[in-house]
């Protein structure tokens, strides 16, 4: 990216930018309509996944949401992180975990750690989100390179 001309189309990429958090918002809330669950679960999946953000190859066999990944290969992910990663404050967060273990979205193990109750992540209803989002990402980077806020490298 070429900072002076991301510069000086800011308020183009500002725009796009933001209808990018909405339309992607809207996209998460088909789960669930309540804002802050939705941002407890986009917490999870995170935390969860975050290690093959860092280099961590993610294996073939585990590369879709099809398929059931090995919880015991997952990051941990407690009140805490969840609290940390979305900024609110730990009661809440614990009553809206705990909303989402009743409604069988997550589970929580022995230790305190949650993760996605089984099956939740195969869920053609999860996979459709996930295609709605990249189709949503790949829309406003074609808007953003078409406007000339970003380029390819």
């Amino acid at each position: 990216m070429d900072e002076q001309v991301a510069q000086s189309n800011s308020r183009v990429g500002g725009i796009r930018l933001t209808m990018l958090t909405l339309r992607s918002m809207e996209n998460w809330r088909l789960a669930f309509d309540d804002c802050d669950k939705t941002m407890i679960l986009l917490a999870v999946s995170s935390i969860l996944g975050e290690r093959f953000t860092r280099g961590e190859e993610l294996e073939e066999q585990y590369r879709s949401l099809r398929d059931t990944y090995p919880q015991n290969r997952l990051q941990h992910c407690n009140i805490m992180s969840i609290a940390a990663a979305t900024g609110f404050n730990r009661e809440t967060t614990r009553r809206k975990v705990n909303e989402l273990i009743d409604e069988g979205v997550l589970v929580r193990s022995s230790r305190g750690a949650m993760r996605f109750a089984p099956g939740y992540t195969q869920d053609p209803h999860i996979m459709k989100i996930v295609i709605s989002q990249l189709w949503v990402i790949a829309r406003v980077t074609s808007e953003l390179m078409r406007e000339g806020v970003i380029r390819a490298v």
